[in-house]
């Protein structure tokens, strides 16, 4: 029993990170920019402990694996994509959206090249998605604070 507690920690990380994530995207759609980009930071700071109680606990597995980059795809593709559009490319209409999807896109490929890739070692190939997904989202706050306003895309 204790194995199974265990085993499912990193997997409850992965799955808060899910609803942070989702509730990023939901505060998007409700105007609520600043919300949206904290959540998603909140939710790539959980995506790192999932990945580091799994190592900890030694809770490795093919589900956990899978998991976690499907919620990564939804925390740190489609929600900044979504906050993207929201806060900058909405008056663009069909533009903005091939704009801020152009992200979800790139994140997913970025994912499903890691995933198929074989690992070389704890180094990765260029910027992992949750950073990038930081620094994109970051531009509200930083907007917001700076100009008082979300700047123009």
């Amino acid at each position: 029993m204790r194995a199974r507690v265990r085993s499912s920690i990193p997997n409850a990380l992965t799955f808060s990170g899910l609803i942070l994530g989702s509730e990023a995207i939901f505060s998007a759609l409700d105007k609520e920019p600043l919300a949206s980009a904290y959540l998603i930071g909140l939710a790539t700071i959980i995506d790192t402990f999932d990945g580091a109680a799994a190592r900890l606990l030694r809770a490795y597995s093919s589900f956990g694996q899978q998991l976690d980059s499907l919620v990564d795809a939804v925390t740190v593709g489609v929600a900044p994509a979504v906050l993207m559009y929201t806060a900058y490319f909405r008056t663009w209409h069909a533009l903005g959206v091939v704009v801020a999807m152009s992200w979800t896109v790139a994140v997913v490929a970025r994912l499903a090249r890691f995933n198929a890739a074989p690992q070389h070692g704890n180094y990765f190939t260029g910027l992992p998605s949750p950073p990038a997904a930081n620094i994109l989202s970051g531009t509200v706050p930083l907007t917001s604070t700076v100009w008082h306003r979300l700047a123009d895309p």
